[in-house]
């Protein structure tokens, strides 16, 4: 059996090779006790074993030296000859499968793409859209910038930039997705989910969902002691040594206002 190896060198593998783990991106590791291969599989085996099969196609075929023999010798049986409608099928599959692959574009790591929302709400994915019409994967912790730091509400439609990676599987996913813009409202609450009265820090989850950095508290002797648990209000503003949103000036409150609703981003 004809596998390829990482790099697309072919490798011929016999029966006493037998398959002893798998690696990551399509790939797996095949050992006869003796000696140990890493061979590629999926559609990139597909890819180098249609390249394969091009080239072989393409390569001339041997002359042969014809020897007069006094003797004759008996007809060697005649060869099966594909007709020629079937090779020309099975040229232009091959030629549209490697076009296929060929016309993906692969990205530079310093790359950004214009690319919108459009499926959200989940907190384990955000799906983006090119300009294109590929879509791709973004996780909530590679956006790293957006306004007021709000990821999980952002609405379908809104555009950022992104910058991508192509996988094996010939799909793109997102490394990093940003809206550069600022929040139409400056004045949100949320609830307390951990809090640091020593260095009078912590976190909080607003009604959207979306988690904030509280930077610091008003002063409590005014507006009472914050602990895990409380609502508070506060102000929206970049953080002068990081440069993300956080919430200043917190202050505790009764009862949200806004508990049932979702922020304007």
């Amino acid at each position: 059996m004809i596998e390829f190896r990482p790099d697309g060198s072919p490798l011929e593998i016999d029966a006493t090779y037998k398959e002893i783990g798998k690696t990551r991106y399509g790939k797996k590791l095949l050992s006869n006790g003796i000696h140990a291969v890493e061979v590629v599989v999926g559609k990139k085996r597909e890819l180098f074993l249609a390249l394969c099969e091009v080239e072989h196609r393409q390569k001339p075929e041997p002359r042969t030296q014809v020897i007069v023999s006094a003797k004759p010798e008996a007809e060697p049986p005649a060869a099966k000859v594909s007709s020629a409608a079937q090779v020309a099928n099975e040229q232009i599959e091959t030629d549209e499968f490697l076009d296929a692959v060929k016309e993906r574009y692969v990205p530079q790591a310093d790359e950004w793409f214009e690319a919108k929302i459009v499926a959200g709400r989940n907190p384990n994915i955000l799906t983006l859209e090119l300009t294109t019409g590929d879509r791709l994967p973004c996780i909530p912790n590679f956006v790293t910038e957006s306004p007021g730091d709000h990821v999980l509400c952002l609405p379908l439609g809104r555009i950022g930039s992104v910058r991508m990676e192509l996988i094996d599987q010939g799909y793109y996913r997102a490394l990093e997705f940003r809206i550069e813009d600022d929040p139409s409202v400056l004045h949100e609450e949320a609830k307390v989910i951990r809090w640091d009265a020593a260095r009078n820090i912590g976190k909080a989850k607003r009604p959207c969902g979306c988690h904030l950095f509280i930077a610091n508290a008003a002063d409590e002797r005014l507006f009472g002691f914050v602990d895990v648990g409380d609502w508070i209000e506060f102000d929206l503003e970049r953080s002068p040594t990081r440069g993300n949103w956080v919430g200043v000036r917190a202050k505790k409150v009764e009862s949200p206002q806004t508990a049932q609703g979702e922020a304007e981003v």
